[in-house]
Parts: C-alpha cells; structure tokens; sequence
C-alpha cells in the first residue's frame, strides 16, 4: 500500500482539521468561547495554574446499591 501523506503531514492535517472544527463550533455560539479577546483573557486570568496539580475528583459511582 502506497503512503499518500508522511507522518508530519498526517499530523498537519490532524491540526488543521481540528482548528476548523473549533472555528465552525465558535461560529455557532453567540458569544465566541474559543478565539478572540474574551478567551484570550480567559486563558490570562488562569495562567500559571496549567502545571499545578489537579485536585482529587470523587467518583460519582454509587457503590453497593
């Protein structure tokens, strides 16, 4: 079978895809959650947190019923 696309390639692709996706969805909000100055100030405001640890999530499983 003949390779159409190199692994980096293939990788582009895959980005790019998901990039048009999310543009397409922040299309159809009516306030953009994505792209733009709002997000940007979302991710500002949140900035440093990104590698501080996740705290623990408890299960919503109901045991033993």
């Amino acid at each position: 079978m003949t390779e159409i696309a190199s692994p980096s390639q293939r990788t582009r692709f895959f980005y790019r895809a998901a990039l048009l996706g999310l543009v397409a969805l922040d299309a159809t909000e009516s306030a953009p959650r994505r792209f733009g100055s709002a997000p940007d100030a979302r991710w500002a405001v949140g900035r440093g947190r990104m590698g501080a640890p996740a705290a623990p999530r408890q299960s919503r499983v109901r045991r033993g019923h």
